[in-house]
């Protein structure tokens, strides 16, 4: 009884650890396992990133790190900073993205409340993807 018991509580914790964070790309992603009788718990499951995914973390960590010297770059249409953003993008006219950021400045930065870094990200990115990829 108690290992059908141990059984139905490790299947139980995992399917809810998976239904709460996917599941991972490597099934022996389940870091591990720690018998304390006479429950099992499952110390967590990570879940890979794919290549996007990693970019679009070390864009928002960018945008967060230089948030108040983007601001200002972006509202004089150049800088190095705001050069080194647009690497995380693919801009096809470098010159006319700076500028569609310097005239729209309030909604990059702004949307009734002062917008994070991860809302500035998806705005840029989605602006970019529009207007600047060909």
């Amino acid at each position: 009884m108690k290992t059908i018991l141990k059984t139905f509580t490790l299947l139980h914790l995992t399917t809810s650890l998976i239904q709460a964070h996917g599941m991972p790309d490597n099934p022996f992603a389940i870091s591990s396992i720690v018998t304390i009788s006479p429950t099992i718990y499952i110390s967590g499951i990570s879940k890979s990133k794919t290549p996007k995914e990693k970019k679009a973390d070390r864009t928002i960590k960018f945008i967060e790190d230089n948030l108040e010297t983007l601001k200002v770059e972006i509202a004089e249409g150049e800088g190095e900073t705001l050069d080194t953003l647009a690497t995380f993008f693919t801009i096809n006219n470098l010159t006319e993205w700076k500028s569609y950021l310097q005239e729209h400045y309030q909604q990059v930065f702004f949307l009734n409340k002062p917008r994070d870094a991860f809302s500035i990200y998806l705005y840029i990115k989605d602006i970019t993807r529009r207007n600047f990829n060909s």
